[in-house]
C-alpha cells in the first residue's frame, strides 16, 4: 500500500521504509478479505485519522475490526498543506482536518455508507486534528482518540482561537497512555502546554477517560507492534514489568471498548450501553489493564438549572446523578462544579454561583479550594462576613492559600479559629 500511496500507477518501493520496518511480518496475514462480496445495507462511516507523518493503515488491525462489526472505515495519511509529511503548526493540524472532512464527504458517494452517522477514531497527533474537525464540521457525532495530542499540544487549541472544547456537545472516547513521568517527559521535549486543558473543559458532552496501565504511546499502533523486535520493546516501549503480552492484550481491549463505545453512542445500542456501565471486571478485564474515568456531560446542565432553583434543589441534583449506576465512574465533579460557579459569576448571577460553591464545601468540606471559592462567591455578593469565614476556613485547611490570605486583608480580617465556623459535614 505504501508503495502506491503517492501514485498507484507508479509504485515506488525503493522509497518505502514500511517494507524493511515489517519484513519480520510478511507473512503473517491479516484478517480483511480483498473484494469482499458488498452487503445490502447502509453502515454508520468511520474517519480514521493517523499520528504525524504517518501512513493511513497504520491501525490496519483495529480498523478491519471496526469494519467486521459493521462500519465503513475510511482513512488518508497525514500530510501537511503542500507536503508529503506533517507540519506541526496549526496549518497542518488545518489541512488534516479538512481530510477528515473531505473522508466524510467522500463517503457520501458510497453505496453502503449512512453519513448521518459519523465518528472519528484517531490516535496521537490525529487526535488534535479531529477536535478541529469536530468543532468545524456538524456531521461528526463521536470522537474516539487513542492517546491524542489535545492532551500533548493544548497550546494549539488556544492559538486557533475558535475551537471550544467546553461548547463541543460530542461525546468522547480517550485512552491515555501510562505515562509516569508525564510532566518531566514535556518539559524535556519542549511542548507548549499552555492554553486550554482539553479534557477538563469537556462539559458539554460525555467523556470516558481509560487510563491503560501498561501500554507505552507507540503501542496504540498496531503496526508499530508488529515491526518493534522484542529488544526495541524493551528499551523504548515497555512499562515498568508489563511485557509484550500485556501489551498486545492491552491493545484488544482497547479495540473492543472502542467499540463498545461506538456502538453505543453512534448506534446507540443498548447492549453496549450495559456494557459501558459496568467495571472492567465485571466485563472480563484482567487486574492491571486499565483503569476508567467517566464524566456524563449533562451533569454540568443538570447543576446549573438546579443551582437556580436553591439549595436544597441543588443538593438533591447531586446526590442522584452521583448515585446512578450508569455514572459508576463519575469523578472531577468538585472541579466541574467549581468552573460552573464560576461561570455564574461571569454571568452576574451570584447567588446561583454561591449555591454551587456552598455544595462543593458540603459535599468535600475537607477541600481548601472549595471554601476558597464559596469566599469568592460571598465576596461577590457583598457578603462580608460569611466571605471572611470561607476565607479564612480555606486558609485553615492549606496556610499557603495566598489567595484566601490576601483577600482577608483586603477585608480587614485576620484568620479566625476554628471554632468560629459553622461545622460542615458530608450528608449522604
Amino acid at each position: 500500500m505504501a508503495d502506491t500511496e503517492i501514485s498507484f500507477d507508479a509504485p515506488d518501493p525503493g522509497h518505502n521504509k514500511w517494507r524493511r520496518r515489517l519484513k519480520s511480518s510478511f507473512d503473517v496475514p491479516l484478517w480483511a478479505v480483498r473484494d469482499a462480496q458488498m452487503a445490502q445495507e447502509h453502515f454508520p462511516v468511520l474517519i480514521y485519522a493517523p499520528s504525524d507523518s504517518s501512513i493511513a493503515w497504520e491501525n490496519a488491525d483495529l480498523c478491519e475490526y471496526l469494519a467486521s462489526h459493521g462500519y465503513v472505515v475510511l482513512a488518508s495519511r497525514s500530510m501537511g498543506v503542500s507536503t508529503g509529511d506533517m507540519t506541526d503548526d496549526l496549518a497542518g493540524i488545518d489541512s488534516q482536518a479538512r481530510d477528515i472532512s473531505f473522508l466524510i464527504t467522500y463517503a457520501e458517494t458510497l453505496s453502503d455508507s449512512d453519513v448521518s452517522k459519523v465518528a472519528v477514531v484517531s490516535w496521537s497527533w490525529g487526535g488534535i486534528s479531529s477536535l478541529f474537525a469536530a468543532a468545524r464540521d456538524p456531521r461528526i457525532q463521536v470522537l474516539a482518540e487513542m492517546d491524542g495530542s489535545i492532551r500533548y499540544y493544548p497550546s494549539f487549541v488556544a492559538k486557533a482561537g475558535s475551537i471550544h472544547p467546553e461548547q463541543l456537545n460530542v461525546p468522547l472516547l480517550f485512552f491515555t497512555s501510562n505515562r509516569e513521568n508525564f510532566i518531566e517527559d514535556i518539559e524535556h521535549s519542549g511542548m507548549d502546554m499552555t492554553g486550554h486543558n482539553v479534557l477538563n473543559e469537556w462539559t458539554h458532552a460525555d467523556l470516558m477517560t481509560v487510563n491503560m496501565l501498561g501500554m507505552s504511546h507507540p503501542e496504540f499502533s498496531s503496526m508499530i507492534e508488529r515491526f518493534k523486535t522484542p529488544k526495541d520493546f524493551a528499551e523504548w516501549d515497555q512499562v515498568a514489568d508489563y511485557g509484550r503480552n500485556d501489551a498486545n492484550t492491552s491493545y484488544s481491549w482497547v479495540a473492543l471498548y472502542m467499540l463498545q463505545f461506538l456502538n453505543a453512542y453512534v448506534r446507540h445500542d443498548s447492549a453496549a450501553k450495559a456494557f459501558l456501565g459496568r467495571t472492567p471486571a465485571e466485563n472480563g478485564v484482567p487486574m492491571h489493564i486499565m483503569g476508567i474515568i467517566f464524566r456524563p456531560g449533562s451533569f454540568a446542565e443538570i447543576m446549573r438549572s438546579a443551582a437556580r432553583t436553591g439549595e436544597e434543589s441543588a443538593w438533591k441534583a447531586f446526590q442522584s446523578f452521583a448515585a446512578d449506576p450508569k455514572h459508576l465512574y463519575m469523578t472531577g465533579e468538585e472541579e466541574t462544579i467549581n468552573r460552573l460557579g464560576y461561570t455564574l459569576l461571569q454571568e452576574k448571577d451570584p447567588s446561583s454561583a454561591v449555591v454551587l460553591f456552598k455544595l462543593n464545601t458540603r459535599a468535600y468540606p475537607g477541600s481548601a479550594n472549595a471554601w476558597d471559592s464559596l469566599g469568592d462567591g460571598y465576596e461577590a455578593m457583598s457578603d462580608i462576613q460569611d466571605a471572611r469565614m470561607s476565607y479564612a476556613r480555606s486558609v485553615e485547611l492549606n496556610p499557603d492559600n495566598e489567595h484566601a490570605k490576601v483577600e482577608l486583608v483586603k477585608l480587614g480580617q485576620s484568620r479566625r479559629s476554628s471554632s468560629s465556623y459553622p461545622s460542615a459535614r458530608h450528608s449522604q
